[in-house]
């Protein structure tokens, strides 16, 4: 089955992806939908431009649209695309345990007659982020939204100590972020043919509120290592 993957640039959509892959699904195109609005419940917000780049290093296609006020007809117009060009018959997302985005992605798809697959569901937060580690993905922290997480975690490469600091935090946050408590940014995966490395990067954070972004303003593609 041809499907199109939802892609955020992070590692919960990259992970989907890869599980689509080995289960025998061919993956024709990536859909990255860009927010207007940095406060979206339904989309992935930072450093969305950089997912053309991961697609190159994967070699795959990108559909990138921006959304305004609607952002479900936003999702809806880059599928229509995606089946009428590529003839995907349903799509990946990362979807972990946020139903809001869940039933979201559904109904767009059953809108248009496809099917959604949401390989990551419910799957214990934890078990997402030791699965991550375990595939060898290099991600970045690229935003944080929520006490106690501090400055220090902007642009900071999620390793297992960093991992096992955040899964230590459930009385505060979702382990895995997929409450918007930080978002992270892939540098590297099985499927990527080529690394990204972020060589220009400003950082941002607010101590009074908790919230900070990583905003990367330039990467370079390079051999993996």
């Amino acid at each position: 089955m041809r499907l199109a993957a939802l892609f955020s640039g992070g590692k919960d959509s990259t992970l989907a992806l890869h599980r689509a892959v080995e289960l025998g699904y061919d993956v024709e195109v990536l859909v990255n939908i860009a927010p207007e609005r940095a406060d979206s419940m339904l989309y992935h917000v930072p450093n969305t431009q950089w997912t053309a780049l991961q697609a190159e290093a994967m070699g795959l296609p990108i559909i990138r649209l921006g959304a305004g006020s609607d952002e479900e007809a936003a999702l809806l117009g880059a599928l229509r695309e995606a089946a009428r060009t590529y003839g995907v018959e349903g799509i990946v997302t990362g979807a972990v345990r946020s139903t809001f985005q869940a039933t979201r992605f559904q109904k767009a798809a059953r809108r248009l007659g496809l099917w959604c697959f949401n390989p990551l569901w419910l799957m214990d937060q934890r078990a997402v982020l030791r699965e991550t580690l375990e595939r060898g993905f290099q991600y970045i922290i690229t935003a944080v939204a929520a006490y106690p997480l501090g400055e220090d975690l902007l642009g900071r490469p999620v390793d297992w100590g960093v991992a096992k600091t955040l899964m230590g935090l459930g009385e505060y946050i979702n382990p895995a972020g997929e409450g918007g408590e930080y978002e992270t940014f892939v540098l590297y995966a099985p499927l990527f043919k080529r690394r990204l490395k972020v060589v220009e990067a400003d950082r941002r954070y607010n101590r009074e509120t908790y919230t900070g972004e990583y905003v990367i303003r330039r990467v370079v593609l390079e051999e993996p290592t």
